[in-house]
């Protein structure tokens, strides 16, 4: 009982983080719809990566398309204090309109933060 105590004493405390993500999608190599799927992912040191608890909806009618991702997250991993956000993109935005998955990765934000609204473009394919 004892050490559960202590466990629970040092644990981080859980934030509750909500995000609005709008944006566009652009292809380098076509305007024609190129992206399949995309998933919101926070990235963890020690566990696994979480898929964020999320609702998603883009356009494929006109181009650049529209995206917009709206969630909650309820802390992040042990002692961790940033939220490292990522979305997980399958596309065929290549040269060969060969399907891949790539990241983009988001900044950093930190669990004291109780709320983020933010507009991004994501240019595809991803360069590293």
């Amino acid at each position: 009982m004892i050490i559960l105590f202590l466990f629970l004493l040092f644990l981080p405390p859980i934030f509750s983080f909500e995000f609005i993500f709008t944006g566009y999608f652009t292809c380098k190599w076509t305007d024609e719809p190129f992206v399949q799927d995309f998933l919101l992912m926070d990235w963890d040191t020690i566990t696994r990566d979480d898929k964020i608890k999320q609702a998603r909806e883009w356009s494929t009618d006109v181009y650049p398309y529209a995206y917009e991702v709206w969630g909650e997250e309820d802390g992040d991993g042990p002692w961790d204090n940033y939220y490292e956000l990522y979305y997980q993109i399958t596309h065929n935005c290549t040269v060969s309109r060969k399907i891949v998955t790539q990241n983009f990765m988001f900044p950093e934000y930190s669990v004291h933060v109780s709320r983020v609204a933010e507009e991004t473009i994501v240019h595809l394919p991803i360069q590293y």
